[in-house]
């Protein structure tokens, strides 16, 4: 069967101009109009790129900004063409690109869906008879009589992506533009591309929302610095992905880099992360048994001691914290080293990247030995829920009537 989009060894180079114009107040006091780069200076946006997009299949793209994401989408939607390779577009193609592009400013919201319909392949008569679903997708009320340069960006994210999604194309190119619009408008446009999905519609998806990407997506692909880093799964590739964002391990900071207090009357030595099969890992797997090992110095008896863990995410929201004291475990440690192992029976973490707080401190919180961000991991999981914590759970469902 023909893929709906095939790139075959693209890439994409872009060409810096010699001048930078400067601002009218800078030739002013410069008495310069322009200034020189490096003549004949260039970058490759994207390298010897090759993708295919099935038919039905949604691929969304990953990757850090300056990757080539947007490149990408404006090669397959043709507003660019590749330096060399091929890219192939089997079928008409929707793209929702750029905010408010393809809209004229001095035209009202209803004159401008008439005109981007046209663009997108519809006959005058398609968009007269599709406008109303349209306009109730879009929901701008009155304002929808307005000439779109008095739209906000959520506003023209609405009528945009109203239009796209209704031109019946079996080719649908998103960019990061859903990310402007509410969460209920989000709500509803995830709805709609449930709904193209079952439709059979090929949708490219670039998005920095990564829970989405998991969420809803057949396959995902990383673009890094415009080579393709990995394609696959979209649970895999997003926590290998995840994973390339998390901090540092500590051993590879500075030392002015760890965030660590304490009078060190107990002195963290190390902390480790486990799998199931006790051997030390930065990658856990969602279900699966796990351990965190606080390995310990005490050169003195500490009658009051206490350990601690607290888990984030990347973001340093908080996930779950706990202590011996709050689970009442009696510790009965002796001066000397040890190693107090905090167990994490059938993993009950959602997947994503992490990082670990670890602590020693006195029963009244006292620090000995406080060691933030001691430890970043990533948990893998083959379930696309939302959240930092997967808790046993289950469904039923009984009628009624």
């Amino acid at each position: 069967m023909t893929a709906p989009i095939a790139l075959d060894r693209v890439s994409k180079r872009y060409h810096r101009s010699a001048y930078r114009w400067q601002s009218f107040k800078g030739a002013l006091l410069k008495r310069e109009w322009r200034a020189t780069f490096a003549a004949g200076e260039t970058f490759w946006a994207l390298k010897d790129f090759s993708l295919r997009v099935h038919p039905g299949e949604t691929l969304g793209i990953v990757g850090p900004n300056g990757a080539g994401k947007s490149t990408l989408l404006k090669l397959v939607s043709g507003i660019l063409r590749p330096t060399s390779g091929t890219v192939t577009v089997n079928g008409r193609a929707a793209a929702l690109i750029e905010l408010g592009a393809g809209f004229h400013p001095e035209m009202s919201g209803r004159e401008n869906v008439t005109v981007n319909g046209v663009l997108l392949g519809l006959t005058r008569a398609e968009v007269r008879r599709r406008l109303p679903e349209i306009l109730e997708f879009a929901d701008l009320g009155g304002f929808i009589e307005e000439p779109v340069k008095t739209y906000s960006s959520g506003m023209q994210a609405r009528l945009g992506f109203a239009v796209a999604v209704h031109a019946g194309a079996p080719i649908l190119l998103v960019d990061e533009i859903l990310s402007v619009g509410d969460e209920a408008f989000q709500r509803k446009c995830l709805a709609r591309i449930r709904r193209l999905q079952r439709e059979g519609t090929a949708i490219l998806l670039v998005s920095h929302d990564l829970d989405m990407v998991a969420r809803i997506c057949h396959r995902a692909a990383w673009l890094e610095e415009g080579a393709l880093k990995m394609a696959g799964a979209p649970d895999e590739v997003v926590g290998r992905y995840r994973a390339s964002l998390a901090p540092a391990p500590p051993e590879e900071k500075r030392e002015e880099e760890v965030l660590r207090y304490g009078d060190r009357r107990v002195a963290i030595d190390g902390v480790a992360l486990r799998g199931p099969d006790g051997k030390e890992t930065d990658t856990l797997h969602s279900g699966a048994d796990a351990a965190i090992a606080i390995r310990y110095r005490m050169p003195e008896p500490v009658a009051d001691l206490v350990f601690g863990v607290g888990l984030f995410t990347g973001d340093r929201t908080p996930v779950y914290g706990t202590n011996t004291a709050i689970d009442g475990i009696p510790l009965g440690v002796v001066p000397g080293r040890g190693e107090v192992v905090f167990s994490l029976p059938g993993c009950p973490l959602a997947g994503g990247t992490y990082i670990l707080d670890a602590a020693a401190h006195a029963a009244d919180g006292t620090p000995y030995d406080y060691w933030k961000q001691c430890l970043a991991f990533t948990v893998e999981s083959s379930v696309a829920d939302i959240g930092g914590v997967r808790p046993p759970h289950a469904w039923s469902v009984r009628a009624l009537d």
